[in-house]
């Protein structure tokens, strides 16, 4: 079985750890997150943790709050905001000189990135936490001054005066008969942007406490970039999984990192807008395949195939549901493999089958094929009969269906790099009234002459 994600960290792929084997690691940063919930802290420190950040949550303060200062001066405290708002986490250090309207600090890297545009702000200090590993300070953020330009060895630098853009962002969760808005506004950053909203939508969905373990989230996501491209996530997914790639968090947070580390294009995130609804166990089933079975195994052109299919309801009984295959008229005769799977499996046998659709060089195909993922939906299933006897043709990313056969095959044998050759295959998606995490039915049918 393939291992799923069970923490932040591991979602994230633990990619943020970068410091080199037989180097010691450098001092941790203290971020203040005096709003965040202990939960989504303990799953930020973890994930932060690899980047020589820490989160703290110092219980009955108000660290990371927004504060009165507005100057930034020798001593006085350095704030680079990384979530204002509802939310709020904020990297706390030290200004140690001020030079005209250029600003140094921390005399150490907060992560060592170089060139940067950060907001940077002025701050007060509320308190000093002494350790006998480390002392750190708690800070509070003030008005935002500037704009943090330059993380190196020896410090931070960055200058008073215009203000980087940051991401504004939108989550409204429904509980019930309850609803609550979250809005803030997050720091760009090549790295820590999907940590900061992964940890954001994770506190926003838990702020009431943990969602129901047998019931559900259902979401309906808007991301907007820069060059008016759009991302439109939408889906339900069981939460016996808070981390896994179709959960409300990781179908944040995958498609973030996707972007974020393509090679095409520099798009920065301007805005996201999501709708949460935390459905109970009462109001939702979740059920897994178990069984697929035809009432006959032969058919004839044009004929629906009858499909048997026996879910097992999570801790209740099984359920039959029947879906149906429409046969296309001119299919030829011979043996035909059926199966009937899950969202994800259906992905994954999209992707084997029809490569040439998720072959992505543009950074406009790759916004195309992230939202073409989201006509696949758990709250459905997937009947796929295959033609493997037939050769389809696609170039680039577009099939062409209607090529007769002898021009699909010479065009198959082309030797064209933009050519893929594939078996055609008859697809349908049909909705189901409950959650299906997993399964999969296969079978084979004989088609006769009519």
């Amino acid at each position: 079985l393939e291992e799923r994600p069970t923490s932040l960290a591991q979602l994230l792929g633990n990619g943020a750890a970068r410091t080199p084997s037989g180097r010691m690691p450098p001092l941790a940063i203290p971020l203040s997150t005096g709003t965040l919930s202990p939960g989504a802290t303990a799953e930020l420190a973890a994930a932060l943790s690899q980047v020589g950040l820490a989160p703290l949550l110092p219980l009955g303060a108000r660290h990371g709050a927004a504060g009165q200062a507005d100057t930034l001066e020798p001593g006085s405290a350095m704030i680079i905001p990384m979530l204002i708002g509802d939310l709020n986490l904020v990297a706390t250090g030290t200004c140690t000189t001020v030079i005209g309207n250029r600003v140094f600090g921390f005399g150490h890297p907060m992560l060592g990135d170089g060139r940067v545009n950060l907001p940077l702000a002025a701050g007060e200090v509320d308190a000093v936490i002494p350790t006998q590993e480390v002392s750190f300070k708690l800070g509070s953020s003030g008005k935002i001054v500037g704009t943090l330009a330059s993380d190196e060895t020896a410090g931070v630098a960055g200058t008073i005066g215009p203000v980087p853009p940051m991401i504004e962002a939108s989550i409204v969760v429904k509980r019930g008969g309850d609803s609550h808005t979250f809005r803030f506004k997050a720091a760009r950053h090549h790295l820590l942007t999907p940590m900061l909203l992964g940890t954001a939508a994770l506190d926003a969905v838990t702020f009431r406490g943990a969602p129901e373990l047998n019931g559900a989230t259902r979401w309906n996501l808007r991301l907007r970039y820069t060059g008016e491209r759009t991302l439109h996530l939408h889906d339900v997914a069981a939460n016996d999984d808070p981390f896994g790639g179709s959960s409300f968090v990781g179908a944040l947070i995958l498609p973030l990192q996707a972007l974020q580390e393509n090679p095409f294009a520099d798009v920065q995130l301007e805005s996201l807008e999501a709708e949460v609804e935390l459905l109970p166990p009462s109001e939702v089933q979740i059920a897994r395949l178990e069984e697929m079975s035809l009432a006959r195994q032969r058919f004839k052109p044009g004929e629906t195939v009858r499909i048997n299919l026996l879910f097992r309801l999570h801790r209740g009984r099984r359920v039959m549901h029947s879906v149906e295959l429409e046969l296309p008229e001119d299919l030829p005769p011979g043996r035909y493999p059926l199966t009937v799977s899950d969202s994800m499996t259906a992905i994954q046998a999209a992707a084997q089958a029809r490569p040439f659709e998720f072959d992505v060089k543009s950074i406009d195909e790759l916004f195309a094929v992230i939202n073409s993922l989201q006509s696949f939906a758990t709250d459905a299933v997937y009947v796929r009969l295959d033609r493997p006897e037939e050769v389809g043709v696609a170039v680039g990313r577009d099939a062409l269906p209607d090529l007769p056969g002898s021009r699909a095959l010479l065009l198959a044998e082309s030797g064209r790099s933009d050519v893929t050759a594939f078996a055609p295959a008859v697809s349908r998606k049909v909705e189901l009234p409950f959650i299906l995490t997993e399964g999969e039915g296969q079978a084979v049918i004989t088609v006769e002459r009519p």
